[in-house]
């Protein structure tokens, strides 16, 4: 046994007591990781999800732009109901894949370039979404 002195208690037991501090704060990080990841990869499959659902809507919202005269009221009814179905539900996804995408980096130091990348390109779809379906009202109005 070492009899050595420091700062009033022996030497061992700082060191004893500073590893178990640090094994502590490693199982800790584990843990925010473990959930980082899983909050990533629900948040990245509601990306894809919310990505589709967007592009269809999109799809739709070019033909009711390009609709001529007797094809305009066809293209405004298929509009709403491609929205009913595909739009507000991407926002509602596409939402939760932001806020899922969030927590995930602000919980994990692992992947956080590629969770930072989910992350933008999450809002860009929910901003993708809501300007698809402001345009329609901004140009007819």
């Amino acid at each position: 046994m070492n009899l050595s002195f420091y700062k009033g208690g022996f030497v061992e037991e700082k060191i004893k007591e500073n590893q178990k501090i640090e094994n502590q704060n490693l199982k800790n990080d584990e843990k925010k990781d473990k959930a980082s990841l899983i909050l990533f990869i629900i948040g990245a499959v509601l990306f894809g999800i919310a990505l589709i659902m967007v592009i269809m809507f999109g799809v739709m919202s070019i033909s009711f732009f390009t609709a001529t005269g007797e094809e305009q009221l066809g293209e405004a009814l298929g509009y709403i109901i491609y929205f009913a179905y595909f739009g507000f539900p991407a926002l509602i996804i596409g939402l939760v894949s932001v806020i899922l995408n969030i927590i995930s980096v602000a919980l994990s130091t692992r992947l956080r370039v590629v969770k930072i990348t989910f992350m933008i390109f999450s809002i860009l779809v929910v901003i993708a979404d809501i300007l698809l379906y402001i345009l329609p009202s901004a140009i007819s109005g």
